[in-house]
C-alpha cells in the first residue's frame, strides 16, 4: 500500500508515497503512517464512505457521542425524499408532531453561512404549500449540497435554521430559537458547509488541493537485498515515487479551521460545540470531528500530535475545569460575528 513520509528534496514541499514490491511483506521502513488517496470530488463515493465508516466507528467505539432521543424532535424538518433506495429531488417540510409515535426518526443538522444569498425561506404565505412538496433545485446551493449528502448517507431528515423556522414569525422565532441547542445536541450528525462564504455557494464544488489532482510523479528506484540463510540472498526492487502538495506545516486542525469563512459565526461556534459529531466541508478534503476523535480524509491528523481538542460536557469532571471551559467559549465567542445583535446573548446562553 502506499505511505507517506517527509523528505529532503530540491522541491520545498512535499510528501512521498513509499510502496514496496516484497509480496506479503511489511513496508521497508516499519512505523510510516499509512494514509489514503484524496478525491477531487466531495461528491464521490469515496467521500461518502469515509463519512459511514467514521460514523459505524463512532456508534460501535464512542459511547460518549451517543444517538439523540427521538422524543425530543425539532418542531420541523426537511424530508429529503428517499423512499427505499430511490433518491429524488422532491422534498416537504414536515411537522414531526404528525410523524408515527413508533417511527425511531434521527436528523441531520446544517451549520453553514447565510451571506446574502439565502433566497429561500419559511414563511407565513409559503408555509402551507413547503408542507405540500416543492422541488430542491429551487433552494440555494448549499441547501441542496446538504440534501444530497443527507441522502446519500441515506437519512431521511434534515434541520435548517431557514426552512424550518417561520422566519417572518417573531413569536415562531422566539420559540424554536431556544431549541437550537437541543437540535445539534441530537442531531445524528452535523454537515459543516465551511467553505460556503453564502448559502449560494455550496459545498461539493470540484477541489483544487494538489493533493487531490492526478500528477506524473517523480521515481526512483534501488535494489534491496535480502539473506534468506546463510548460502543465498533474493534481490527485489523498491520504488520510491512522490507528489507536490501543500506544506506539512498547514495540514493541522487550528489552521484548516482558521480559513473556513463558516468559522467566523456566532452560531456556528454553538453548533460545532454543541454538535456530538461533525463532518466539515474544507477547500482541501473532509475533516471530522467527534468527542473522541478529530481526524481527516487524508488520515494525517489522526496521526498528528495536533488533534485539536472538542469542548464536552461529558469531559468536564469539576466545577473548577468547567469554569475555565466557559472561559475559553466566552473569549473564543469574543470574535465572532453576528448579523443581529440581538442573537448575541442568545447564542452564548444555550452554550
Amino acid at each position: 500500500g502506499y505511505h507517506f513520509i517527509n523528505l529532503h528534496s530540491s522541491w520545498k514541499h512535499f510528501i512521498a508515497s513509499l510502496t514496496t514490491q516484497l509480496p506479503g511483506q511489511l513496508p521497508a521502513w516499519p512505523g510510516i503512517v499509512q494514509s489514503e488517496e484524496l478525491s477531487c470530488s466531495p461528491s464521490s463515493i469515496r467521500d461518502f464512505e469515509f463519512i459511514q465508516a467514521r460514523l459505524r466507528d463512532c456508534d460501535a467505539n464512542h459511547p460518549c457521542c451517543s444517538k439523540g432521543s427521538s422524543s425530543d424532535l425539532p418542531t420541523r424538518l426537511i424530508d429529503v425524499g428517499i423512499t427505499g433506495s430511490e433518491v429524488t429531488d422532491y422534498v416537504r417540510l414536515v411537522e414531526t408532531s404528525s410523524l408515527p409515535s413508533t417511527a425511531h426518526v434521527t436528523h441531520i443538522a446544517l451549520s453553514y453561512c447565510w451571506g446574502t444569498g439565502q433566497s429561500v425561506t419559511a414563511a407565513a404565505n409559503n408555509y402551507e404549500a413547503m408542507k405540500q412538496g416543492f422541488l430542491a433545485s429551487t433552494l440555494p446551493q448549499t441547501i441542496r449540497d446538504a440534501i444530497t449528502v443527507t441522502q446519500q448517507l441515506g437519512q431521511q431528515y434534515l434541520w435548517i435554521d431557514a426552512l424550518c423556522i417561520i422566519q417572518d414569525s417573531s413569536s415562531d422565532w422566539e420559540l424554536e430559537s431556544t431549541k437550537v441547542a437541543s437540535i445539534y445536541r441530537n442531531a445524528h450528525i452535523t454537515i459543516a458547509a465551511g467553505i460556503a462564504v453564502d448559502a449560494s455557494e455550496g459545498f461539493l464544488q470540484s477541489r483544487q488541493h494538489m493533493a487531490a489532482q492526478s500528477k506524473s510523479v517523480y521515481c526512483c528506484e534501488w535494489d534491496v537485498s535480502i539473506k534468506t540463510d546463510e548460502h543465498s540472498t533474493k534481490s527485489y526492487k523498491t520504488m520510491l515515487p512522490a507528489r507536490v502538495i501543500p506544506p506539512i506545516s498547514y495540514h493541522k486542525v487550528y489552521m484548516i479551521e482558521n480559513g473556513l469563512p463558516l468559522n467566523t459565526r456566532g452560531w456556528a461556534m454553538q453548533e460545532e460545540i454543541l454538535s456530538k459529531r461533525v463532518v466539515t466541508y474544507t477547500a482541501q478534503e473532509l475533516q471530522w470531528t467527534c468527542h473522541l476523535l478529530s481526524t481527516c480524509e487524508c488520515g494525517y491528523l489522526s496521526h498528528s500530535v495536533d488533534l485539536g481538542q472538542t469542548i464536552s460536557v461529558n469531559s468536564i469532571s469539576n466545577r473548577r475545569e468547567a469554569f475555565f471551559e466557559w472561559a475559553k467559549i466566552i473569549e473564543a465567542y469574543s470574535g465572532q460575528s453576528l448579523t443581529y445583535r440581538k442573537d448575541k446573548l442568545l447564542v452564548i446562553s444555550q452554550e
